[in-house]
Parts: structure tokens; sequence; C-alpha cells
């Protein structure tokens, strides 16, 4: 089992099978003062080979500040079957989609963490600063 993706967004939705996400990708967020509220939307796409089907998972996503703090955490199951028609070996992808809001209490560094039963599969860091200096 490993990451094919794991995004920050402003906003992100799954529908029909289809990963929509609203200013994704981003890893550095500037804020007009300090503390601040800020909308966030990540997404996983979790590939899940053939011999790991038929389990269920526990899945976690967790915003944290540099010093692990946690900001956001969102907490799933999900399990994956073999559907008809499906060629023998192939492996399959399980997307989560999620919105909630942090609170950013200074500049620096962030992360966004999955983990899967336990384990941490991948780590994506970004930064947040706070307005741009005017000379």
């Amino acid at each position: 089992m490993r990451v094919d993706y794991l995004i920050v967004a402003d906003a992100a939705q799954i529908t029909s099978g289809k990963l929509y996400l609203l200013g994704g990708g981003w890893n550095q967020y500037r804020v007009r003062s300090f503390p601040s509220d800020v909308a966030v939307g990540v997404a996983v796409g979790v590939r899940v080979d053939w011999n790991e089907t038929n389990v269920r998972r526990k899945l976690e996503l967790l915003v944290q500040d540099g010093d692990g703090n946690q900001l956001l955490k969102v907490e799933g199951q999900f399990e994956t079957g073999r559907p008809a028609g499906i060629p023998q070996g192939a492996s399959q992808v399980v997307q989560i989609a999620a919105n909630g809001r942090i609170k950013v209490a200074a500049a620096g560094s962030y992360q966004l963490v999955c983990t899967v039963d336990g384990e941490e599969l991948q780590r994506v860091p970004f930064y947040v600063s706070g307005p741009a200096r005017s000379s």
C-alpha cells in the first residue's frame, strides 16, 4: 500500500470517483495577520495492491504545526474489494477528500500527514507567512 497523492488545497471533493480541487497543490500560504483562521482542503489517493484488498483499514489525515501540535484531524475507515472484471493482480486507488479550518498562530512550517493503520505513508510540508513587507 502506498500514497499516489497527498494534496493541500483550499477545498477538495470526490464525486463519482473523480477528485475536484479548488486552489490545490499549494505549499505556501500568506495570511493578513496572526493568529489566523485558514480553510484547508486535503486529498489523498491510497494505492491498494491486489493482495491488500478486502481488509478494513483505518486512515488518518493530520495537519500539524512545526512543533507537531495537531491542528486538524480527519479519521475514517476504508475497504476496497476486487470488482468484477478487474484484471488479476491489478491495484486500485481509494480516494478521500476532507475540508476543515485550522488556527494558524504564527508564521512557520506546517505539515499534512497521512497514516493507514498507524503507519505513516506520506508527509507533505507547507509554509505559512504573514503579510508582505513594503519597502
